[in-house]
């Protein structure tokens, strides 16, 4: 569980730096030329890199459907509750990384909307407040 906090505490960073990185142009064909030389069943690097965050709700899962299934006086019970216990706390912190992290996607993908935007706009400590319309124009937006 260690490796898997490690990882959740550095995924918005790991998030926001490719979102910095493909707003570059050079990198930004390069993932691409990258990702359509891979195979098939290759996913792109943003579905990877979630991987092992959805890992830990299927652990989840998979321990509540076997404590459901051990009757209570089961010698592997207690371990059993105790290991689903501790994965849901683990959960609970992931998904509210998630959320953090689905804010910053959500900022570098705005961010890239606005021309001449400093690059450190886009931080792992900034959140999105608000995010509305603007007109210009003749009800453009």
């Amino acid at each position: 569980l260690d490796k898997y906090s490690t990882y959740i505490a550095n995924f918005g960073r790991s998030i926001t730096t490719l979102g910095l990185c493909k707003s570059r142009p050079a990198f930004a064909r390069w993932l691409q030329e990258a990702e359509e030389r891979a195979t098939q069943t290759a996913e792109p690097l943003d579905s990877l890199l979630i991987k092992p965050v959805q890992r830990v709700s299927k652990y989840e899962l998979l321990l509540r459907d076997l404590l459901k299934y051990t009757h209570e006086y089961h010698v592997e019970y207690k371990d059993l509750k105790d290991a689903l216990d501790a994965i849901t706390v683990l959960n609970g912190r992931f998904n509210e990384k998630r959320r953090e992290v689905e804010e910053q996607q959500r900022l570098c993908t705005l961010s890239s909307l606005i021309a001449d935007l400093p690059d450190q706009i886009v931080a792992p400590w900034r959140v999105l407040l608000m995010e509305e319309d603007v007109a210009f124009g003749h009800g453009e937006t």
